[in-house]
């Protein structure tokens, strides 16, 4: 078992995540300590590729062939469902970190008694360019790790929360009400969130609306982070398969080549 998984959910924003990523295999974290969990849902650029150049084993690449309403909390539970972490950290695809983040949350959550849920303030990089703080709030987001049986046990975020907006304050009621704790990392831990169009809209209140309803601390039935159908498998991509669904994982180029001579010899 890895003692750190950080998943990150993504659609078509290449750019961003290839700085998200990037401040990620810079962590002083030890190296085969922590893997890095992408969740392409339904993108059609070229992320994939992007991530092969980096020809690292810490990054595992699944692609979800679902490419309808964006749907954030479902994105992150297929990668919850499948990280291998004692901690599970679920990061935006647009945030960059200072380099000390992963071990600086790691020692507390090692020497740590009670179960927290981990947040970090964050700062704002602008169109321009420059940075500006963001005060923290009651329900930030962006970056939220636990350990990973209280994901499990409140089954991840509330798929019915499609677009964007509240799925991560709707994580916070329910971890609280399994006696998990909000947690703020000192504000000496860096993380900057990167300049992207406005994503805020109406489904934001419509979210809100859903998570009031909802008074248990589990938000989905036990299928949560499934994948119910078969995918259109892209070209050079291998399959793994997985409860009767499958789903795709890139690893380093070499080792997808070792695995075909290894079949081709059958």
């Amino acid at each position: 078992m890895k003692k750190i998984s950080v998943i990150i959910p993504v659609r078509n924003r290449k750019e961003n995540l290839y700085g998200a990523v990037k401040s990620l295999l810079k962590q002083s974290f030890d190296k085969k300590d922590f893997e890095i969990v992408v969740v392409d849902y339904g993108g059609s650029d070229d992320s994939r590729k992007m991530l092969e150049n980096f020809r690292d084993e810490r990054i595992r690449y699944i692609y979800v062939d679902e490419r309808g309403i964006w749907n954030l909390p479902r994105a992150r539970n297929i990668g919850i469902r499948r990280a291998m972490g004692r901690l599970i950290i679920c990061m935006d695809g647009d945030i960059i970190l200072s380099k000390d983040v992963l071990e600086k949350v790691y020692d507390d959550f090692d020497k740590r008694k009670e179960s927290v849920l981990y947040q970090i303030p964050r700062k704002e990089i602008t169109k321009e360019k420059k940075i500006k703080s963001h005060l923290p709030g009651p329900f930030p987001g962006c970056f939220q790790g636990s350990d990973r049986k209280n994901w499990f046990k409140v089954r991840g975020f509330d798929e019915r929360m499609t677009g964007y907006g509240y799925e991560d304050g709707d994580l916070v009621n329910r971890m609280k009400r399994i006696g998990v704790k909000q947690y703020w990392m000192p504000s000496t831990l860096k993380m900057y969130h990167q300049y992207h169009e406005e994503s805020f809209g109406a489904e934001t209140y419509v979210n809100m609306i859903k998570s009031l309803l909802n008074f248990s601390y589990k938000a989905n039935d036990e299928n949560w982070g499934s994948l119910k159908k078969v995918l259109s498998i892209p070209e050079k991509m291998w399959k793994i398969f997985d409860s009767a669904a499958i789903f795709l994982i890139v690893k380093p180029l070499k080792k997808i080549k070792r695995l075909v001579r290894k079949l081709r010899m059958r």
